[in-house]
Formats: C-alpha cells, structure tokens, sequence
C-alpha cells in the first residue's frame, strides 16, 4: 500500500500521468505472478516443513521486499519544487 502513496512523485509533474500509467502496469504484472503463485508456492512450503503456518511467510517476506524496493527507489519530494 506504501508504494501506492510514493507512485506519483517519481515523475516530474509534466509527465506525471504517463510515467504513473507505465509504472503502474509494470507493477501490477510484477503482482499478477507473485500474488498468482501464492497459493501454490505456499502449499508446497507447508508441505515440504509440515508446519501449517509456514506458508504465511511468502506473503510476508514479498510485503516486506515491496516495502523496502519502494522506500529506496522513489525519490523524496519534501521540500522540494516538484513542478519541474
């Protein structure tokens, strides 16, 4: 959700709508595969360790990763001119 809220300020306001298009499909299709799969993935987790519960960290450790890759990539606009 966090990197929902940084999307726009990582264009220039010029250009702003087009780059938050090509981002935002770039993103969805990077969350198509990894939200896809989890079912999967996390049924062959909890079958290779046994525990119920270990499925659970797929979806954990890739709300983390996204976090993380959103917070070091797009650039802080405060106090800065974004009308450059």
């Amino acid at each position: 959700m966090i990197l929902y809220a940084l999307r726009p300020n990582a264009n220039p306001s010029s250009f702003r709508p087009i780059g938050v298009h090509t981002l935002e499909r770039t993103v969805g299709d990077l969350a198509g595969w990894f939200g896809g799969f989890l079912p999967v993935t996390a049924f062959a987790m909890v079958a290779a360790t046994g525990d119920i519960y270990y499925g659970l960290w797929y979806p954990v450790v890739i709300a983390a990763a996204t976090a993380v890759i959103g917070l070091l990539f797009m650039p802080e606009t405060f106090r800065r001119n974004i009308d450059d």
